[in-house]
């Protein structure tokens, strides 16, 4: 076979060009080991229903995202660079799903290899959005800094008002959901001197979002415009108090409880909030192969104490104790999964494609479950026979529940968009 003619000079080349969408490599991954005789067509197939389907939310995270945006010839290009690349997908995977059928390794490779360099702009694209949109900056929280921005474009007439307003009544919403998740800091800094100082700024953002609500109906747009900026000022205020108050404990020695998340003072045995034992299971270590910022607290720590195992700093029993708290915390996700189904009364009067996105949800989250729990019992298998094979196994199967736990979230915050 000529080299032209040989798809692992093709997959040699993708190697270096891998894409920024874990299940698209995964694709790669599967048709190189079905072309190597390793693997059966319908792995592939499946790989790829699975890559059609994140592209398919991650269109519609996209096209949600667009909806209260300033229309501008930079976001116009972007916009139209992300949909070509949609597009196009869509026609290749017709393409590599009939080279698959077909059996012609070839075209197999060659059309994974345009795809790779497809997502690559695709994703590119979406950098090109974020830049363009960061240079609008007004705040450096996110939320804030989305709301002041459509505000602006109202204000300057280049939104329609019933748009910000829909927009403002959202960010409310969200704002709302920020201020409980700020409750257990409140509780935490009670009796510190800035503790009034924060509740003054959240305060103070509460009478400027009544304002706003205020003007809107008599389309004061320069009153909009003055409360748009003190809800930077006080935004900024409650963010420096904020991290402040989160840096403090990382300027002890003392261990972070790894059941409750409490700060201890240096030398304690045992949590004082919840008398758990401590131990040092906050982050992998700097050479393991888990050590990903993007991954949640909890996996990180799983992560952290498996390997504290191996590597002799953690005894069996800290090391089953752990454990322990993982399936609790399975076990919990597992019990609130019946929340999620919607009422009969609401189920009747919904169409039939959310019905079915409800039930992707359920689906995506009890395979990640499935996968946790999986994951947990071969590592339970690891602290009796210290198999290597079980520690990888066990870890890999926890990282893809973690994977299902994302396209649950995807497919859940689409419904809350929809709703």
């Amino acid at each position: 076979m000529s080299e032209l003619q040989d798809p692992s000079t093709i997959f040699a080349r993708m190697r270096p060009n891998r894409t920024d969408m874990d299940s698209f490599n995964r694709l790669v991954d599967t048709a190189a080991d079905h072309l190597e005789g390793h693997s059966d067509v319908s792995e592939v197939e499946a790989q790829l229903a699975i890559v059609d389907q994140d592209l398919g939310h991650l269109r519609l995270q996209f096209e949600n995202g667009l909806r209260f945006q300033v229309r501008t010839p930079e976001l116009e290009t972007g916009v139209a660079l992300a949909y070509n690349a949609f597009r196009n997908l869509a026609q290749q995977f017709e393409k590599l799903g009939r080279a698959l059928q077909a059996q012609r390794p070839y075209d197999v490779a060659r059309q994974l290899e345009v795809c790779n360099a497809t997502v690559n702009q695709l994703f590119w694209a979406f950098a090109d959005l974020r830049q363009h949109l960061a240079e609008e900056k007004y705040s450096e929280a996110p939320f804030i800094q989305e709301v002041v921005r459509v505000g602006k474009a109202y204000v300057s007439g280049r939104l329609a008002g019933e748009l910000f307003l829909e927009r403002f009544h959202a960010f409310c919403e969200l704002h709302d959901q920020f201020i409980e998740g700020l409750q257990p800091l409140l509780a935490e800094v009670e009796g510190d001197p800035r503790h009034q100082q924060l509740l003054d700024a959240l305060e103070e953002q509460n009478v400027v979002l009544d304002e706003i609500a205020g003007f809107l109906p008599s389309g004061d747009k320069a009153q909009v415009d003055a409360a748009l900026g003190r809800l930077c000022h006080s935004s900024a205020v409650l963010l420096e108090l904020q991290q402040e108050f989160l840096k403090e404990p990382d300027q002890t020695t003392g261990l972070l409880c790894f059941r409750c998340g409490h700060a201890n003072q240096p030398g304690e045995k045992k949590c004082a909030n919840c008398q758990a034992r401590l131990m040092d299971v906050q982050t992998p270590g700097t050479d393991s192969s888990y050590n990903d910022a993007s991954l949640p607290a909890n996996l990180r720590k799983l992560t952290a104490a498996a390997e504290g195992f191996r590597d002799g700093a953690l005894d069996r029993e800290a090391f089953l104790e752990v454990l322990n708290w993982y399936d609790d915390l399975t076990e919990q996700a597992l019990q609130q999964m019946s929340q999620l189904a919607p009422p009969p009364e609401e189920a009747n009067g919904m169409p039939e494609e959310q019905l079915e996105a409800y039930d992707e949800a359920v689906e995506a989250m009890q395979q990640g479950l499935d996968a946790l729990k999986s994951g947990v019992a071969r590592l339970r298998l690891y602290s009796d026979k210290q198999d290597p094979v079980d520690l990888e196994v066990g870890l890999e199967s926890c990282l893809g529940g973690h994977q299902y736990m994302l396209r649950f979230a995807a497919v859940n915050e689409s419904l809350k968009a929809k709703t």
